[in-house]
């Protein structure tokens, strides 16, 4: 036990993520976990028992999720305990902040029907939005297709519209709810490949969850694997375990 009265949950996201799809739909692997990052992140998650969500582009110029095999579903779908997809964008050069609630909805409802083929029903809801760009109607209308929450910026940049106060309000206290539509706005902690000292700021961040990202780009750099391990391992032994924010 500790004084949070229940377990202290210790979630890791990745954006930007699209590259390992390729590798699904190119290679002979009889395991998905035969693909080099999600290997990775069974291993830490076997050693540390950290939970991972890998947040989507639907489409880049050489590859789109429709066209991706569902051949690993059953196996993605078992993992789901620790393993989970959500959406990040239609693609990288969409900010949702300038596009229509209509049009974001049915990119929201386009990717997440995409993602339920390739691993399974059990997606994270509550993703981080490409650039923390999007407006409260965006949100909303985002919300109408299951959308739970967001994941807000760790820094003071400009996250959906949100005022500083808010912002404020969710890095102090982890998260906000949104009384009208009901929606989530959850703090992000920490990102990895920005942290020198991760102990220091794990300490700080005392809270009963802990949310941590990276980039799908910045996973061959093998410092940043390496700032992975060390968090994983670190937050294991102050008492943290895997978990997803709205599963606490």
């Amino acid at each position: 036990g500790n004084m949070f009265g229940r377990p202290r949950t210790a979630h890791l996201s990745v954006d930007d993520t699209i590259w390992l799809f390729k590798d699904l739909n190119e290679e002979e692997y009889t395991s998905a976990f035969e693909q080099p990052i999600l290997g990775f992140f069974r291993t830490l998650h076997q050693k540390y028992g950290i939970a991972i969500s890998f947040y989507c582009f639907e489409e880049q110029d050489w590859m789109r999720l429709s066209a991706v095999t569902d051949r690993y579903q059953q196996e993605l779908a078992e993992s789901s305990g620790w393993l989970r997809f959500g959406f990040h964008a239609r693609n990288e050069n969409v900010r949702y902040g300038e596009i229509t609630p209509q049009q974001a909805a049915a990119d929201y409802a386009e990717v997440t029907a995409q993602l339920r083929r390739i691993v399974g029903r059990t997606l994270d809801e509550c993703p981080r939005i490409h650039c923390y760009s999007a407006s409260w109607p965006v949100l909303n209308a985002m919300h109408q297709e299951g959308l739970q929450g967001v994941l807000c910026s760790e820094t003071d940049d400009d996250c959906y519209g949100l005022t500083p106060e808010k912002k404020l309000n969710i890095r102090t206290k982890g998260s906000y709810m949104d009384k009208q539509s009901k929606l989530v706005y959850l703090a992000t902690d920490l990102r990895i490949e920005e942290t020198n000292s991760i102990l220091k700021k794990v300490i700080e961040q005392q809270r009963g969850h802990i949310e941590i990202f990276t980039h799908e780009w910045a996973l061959n750099q093998e410092y940043v694997q390496e700032k992975i391990e060390i968090c994983s391992s670190l937050l294991s032994r102050l008492g943290y375990q895997g978990g997803f924010w709205g599963e606490r």
